[in-house]
């Protein structure tokens, strides 16, 4: 390569770098003296189920972070506002960026309910498949399991719902063993709980009551239970029993009629 032919490299590489950072300039002198002229919002669901909407998101940023339509892209605090966000319970992770064409993206990752909640007040509340306890929507209706029972749904000093904690990881063991599997999500829609007595479903098909006990081992004693429907009894015979007990170890007690 002769000495010219490098000057005009060098030259060129250089010529290329000043476009670049002039490009990087326009763009960051357009950004600060830009305005917003769009939100998008898109919320993320694993499931049909919609605890969230666009329309009360935007309500609800409008009323933690002001108006963002037309407010100075550069003004706009982003991170401030996934914070706010991930602080609704119906949210499990957001994601708040701009775009080069002068929008806010929000992207919303909803938590999945796997079971309801019924307190010993009649209190109404939302179990998700992460373990937090979130609260209802009376307009939104939702099919799931039912757990009643003698326990407490409150909110705490910080203004989220809680439960004490050994209840808490009872109800949410039990539930997602439930939620897991399509044939008990079918089969198991009722229980109730008491703190000493433990766990009791109402089957859909046939007239029984199944008594788990507590949740320790309770995967094994709903693999016992699986293994007695399909095994133990048909189910034409399911009706002969009015309690199927899982409580005791390697064995299940059933009481007929």
């Amino acid at each position: 390569m002769t000495k010219t032919n490098k000057i005009l490299r060098i030259c060129g590489i250089s010529l290329a770098m000043a476009g670049v950072l002039v490009l990087l300039s326009f763009v960051g002198s357009m950004r600060t003296s830009s305005s917003c002229e769009e939100v998008l919002i898109e919320i993320n669901r694993d499931l049909d189920i919609p605890l969230l909407s666009e329309d009360n998101l935007r309500g609800f940023i409008l009323q933690t972070s002001g108006p963002i339509v037309g407010s100075p892209l550069n003004q706009i605090e982003t991170k401030s506002i996934e914070s706010n966000i991930k602080e609704i319970p119906f949210v499990a992770e957001a994601t708040v960026y701009k775009t080069i064409d002068k929008r806010l993206i929000v992207e919303v990752n909803q938590r999945i309910p796997i079971v309801r909640l019924i307190d010993r007040h009649g209190f109404s509340a939302l179990l998700s498949r992460e373990g937090v306890v979130m609260p209802t929507d009376r307009e939104v209706s939702v099919r799931l399991p039912v757990i009643t029972g003698e326990f407490d749904v409150a909110y705490d000093e910080f203004g989220q719902m809680s439960m004490v904690d050994s209840i808490h990881q009872e109800l949410y063991s039990y539930a997602k063993v439930v939620s897991s599997d399509p044939f008990w999500q079918a089969q198991i829609q009722h229980t109730t709980y008491h703190p000493v007595s433990g766990f009791t479903a109402y089957p859909q098909v046939g007239k029984h009551q199944v008594l788990f006990g507590n949740a320790d081992k309770i995967e094994t004693k709903f693999l016992k239970l699986r293994r007695f429907y399909q095994g133990g009894v048909s189910e034409a015979n399911w009706n002969k029993y009015a309690k199927i007990n899982l409580k005791y170890e390697d064995q299940i007690v059933c009481t007929k009629k």
